[in-house]
């Protein structure tokens, strides 16, 4: 049965009153996301999730039938992944020494002027993310901006996979989680070939490199198409 408005409705809420209730002060790894839907006093971000959600159930609830909407589900599940992978590398953290210090997690054959450089790839060339208001200063304006985007496609990642898990899709964590990991990798491969100035430097590229995105596309059609 194909899912309906009334039922992912219930999902999106009851999901972000899950991670709005998630005990995260024993977590040893930095997880914003939940940091940032919890500190939300006024309910805006509650908002701008749900908002987000309710744009992404226009697209899969508008399906034929039930393969047409796992595609679409999955499809959106691979855009959110995209987006995680790529600010995963520019998340902006205070020093504890100094919070007016703004600063990189660390990442091994990764610097800091590369991190700047990707920065100044995403706010300028991403085809997503240029779009998003991201800029590339270090500054505290920069670093919600980065921490909200990070935080609702993370969030609105685990609330689609609930929705096609519905769908019969009972394997779906093990995919993104695959799927995850080569993004991240792919990503981390691709940084230290950009210029200052966040222009790819075709001299480090490979043929193979030079004919597919930072994202392959059979890989995402082979996410999409696969079931289980």
């Amino acid at each position: 049965m194909l899912l309906d408005k009334p039922f992912v409705d219930r999902i999106c809420k009851d999901q972000i009153a899950k991670f709005k209730s998630a005990q995260i002060e024993n977590f040893h790894l930095p997880i914003p996301h939940y940091h940032w839907i919890q500190n939300d006093p006024d309910l805006l971000k509650e908002k701008e999730l749900t908002l987000e959600f309710h744009k992404a159930s226009l697209y899969f609830l508008n399906a034929k039938d039930i393969d047409e909407q796992k595609k679409k589900l999955k499809r959106t599940i691979y855009t959110c992944m995209q987006v995680e992978a790529q600010l995963n590398f520019v998340l902006l953290f205070p020093n504890p020494e100094n919070y007016d210090d703004l600063r990189f997690k660390s990442f091994d054959k990764l610097n800091d002027q590369n991190l700047k450089n990707f920065l100044r790839y995403l706010s300028t060339q991403d085809p997503i993310l240029s779009k998003k208001g991201i800029t590339d200063q270090i500054n505290f304006e920069n670093a919600a901006i980065i921490a909200q985007e990070f935080s609702i496609n993370v969030l609105l990642n685990f609330i689609l996979q609930d929705c096609i898990r519905n769908l019969g899709v009972g394997k779906i964590n093990a995919q993104v989680l695959s799927l995850g990991t080569n993004m991240l990798k792919e990503v981390a491969n691709f940084i230290p070939k950009l210029k200052s100035d966040g222009s790819i430097d075709l001299k480090e590229f490979s043929v193979k490199d030079k004919i597919k995105t930072i994202f392959n596309m059979s890989v995402e059609n082979q996410f999409i198409e696969k079931d289980g």
